[in-house]
């Protein structure tokens, strides 16, 4: 429950940073720091385990911190990031082994 209660209040942050900035660029302070909390929060929901066992708190950070520092790059970095994703994962991603039949 307390995940589904994190991921609401993610989505809200988010939506009222989207909101905030619609409104004009006079509320772009308080939008920055809706979609900031926003950001936190949605590392604390990929630390928080599905099935109510204990908070991984060394990911909440390590996430928060990825993200914090993605957001102080350039656009040009950042498009560059986010373009070479799907390579990255293709590399990364666990394949299973195929057991070699006799």
């Amino acid at each position: 429950m307390r995940r589904v209660a994190v991921a609401i209040v993610t989505v809200l942050l988010f939506a009222a940073a989207i909101l905030l900035e619609w409104l004009g660029p006079q509320m772009h302070s308080q939008a920055s720091i809706c979609a900031r909390v926003g950001f936190v929060m949605a590392a604390l929901w990929l630390a928080l385990p599905s099935d109510g066992g204990k908070v991984n708190w060394w990911l909440v950070g390590l996430v928060a911190a990825v993200m914090l520092g993605f957001a102080r790059l350039p656009r040009s970095m950042k498009l560059l990031a986010i373009g070479s994703l799907p390579l990255l994962l293709a590399l990364l991603w666990p394949r299973k082994r195929r057991k070699e039949q006799r």
